[in-house]
């Protein structure tokens, strides 16, 4: 199951299950990953959604002493997830339309969970969740990893690395596409490219085609860059800045092959935020 999780939501979890040792609580709960949320990622998560800005996590403690009381015993050494809990977890997957859950995603499906402890626990603060529930992740970057996996079927591999979300971003056109034609890479150039490093596969491709280590830290990588700019959503622009982030990928080797410099391409692509506003 944790297969799907970022490494930031892999961090939350254990943070979860810390919290509920510190309340000696039976089971790890929906409140006990809200705690994990803001224990990591509070002040981005606040940034997304201002319904949640000042919440410091002493309130939130505090909040849940009230709703779900210290337990008497030492926590179990191995502690279970709670029905509720797992249920978030699982249901978190719905929230992302990329192949990796972040913290984000397991707030909206707590939030999503009416009636879980986290709710009743946001609740008693005075939070307003009208504005965050049914929330989920940006359409058009679903759609260039969509592209990417056809690119990928289209070469035979069993795989989606970096270079197929480059040619999916290229594909999408958009204004990433648009910057990245005005830097001379254009898609039949790119896909000779990518062929040229990685050749054809054997054809055989499977229902579901997994994420090269690489195309995953590219994920991570735009996750962080939607956070560090304020943004709900990973788009098509935070999914180029995690190509140009990575830095080492057969992607980032044909930016270089077309004579990219990957500051101003940065650049370009922060400005197309200036131009959305």
């Amino acid at each position: 199951m944790f297969d799907k999780f970022s490494r930031d939501a892999i961090k939350v979890i254990t943070q979860a299950i810390e919290e509920a040792r510190t309340f000696r609580h039976k089971e790890v709960g929906s409140e006990h990953l809200l705690l994990g949320v803001f224990a990591f990622c509070g002040d981005s998560i606040a940034k997304g959604f201002p319904s949640l800005q000042g919440i410091e996590l002493d309130q939130l403690r505090i909040a849940i002493k009230r709703v779900n009381p210290n337990g008497s015993k030492t926590s179990p050494a191995d502690l279970p997830f709670s029905d509720e809990a797992k249920h978030i977890l699982v249901n978190a997957y719905g929230k992302s339309r990329h192949s990796l859950i972040y913290p984000r995603h397991i707030l909206l499906s707590m939030i999503d969970k009416q009636d879980s402890v986290g709710v009743k626990v946001l609740e008693t603060l005075g939070v307003d969740l009208a504005p965050i529930a049914g929330s989920s992740e940006g359409e058009q970057s679903a759609a260039i990893l969509k592209y990417a996996q056809e690119e990928a079927r289209r070469l035979g591999h069993n795989f989606v690395g970096t270079e197929q979300i480059l040619l999916g971003l290229i594909i999408g056109r958009g204004g990433v596409g648009a910057v990245l034609s005005k830097f001379g890479i254009e898609i039949e150039w790119a896909r000779r490219e990518v062929e040229k490093i990685i050749g054809r596969g054997s054809g055989f491709v499977a229902v579901e085609i997994p994420f090269t280590p690489r195309a995953r830290k590219v994920l991570e990588f735009s996750w962080d860059e939607a956070r560090q700019l304020g943004h709900t959503h990973i788009e098509n622009e935070h999914l180029m800045l995690g190509i140009i982030r990575e830095g080492e990928g057969v992607a980032s080797h044909i930016l270089t092959v077309a004579g990219v410099n990957p500051d101003e391409l940065r650049a370009a692509i922060l400005a197309l935020f200036n131009e959305s506003e």
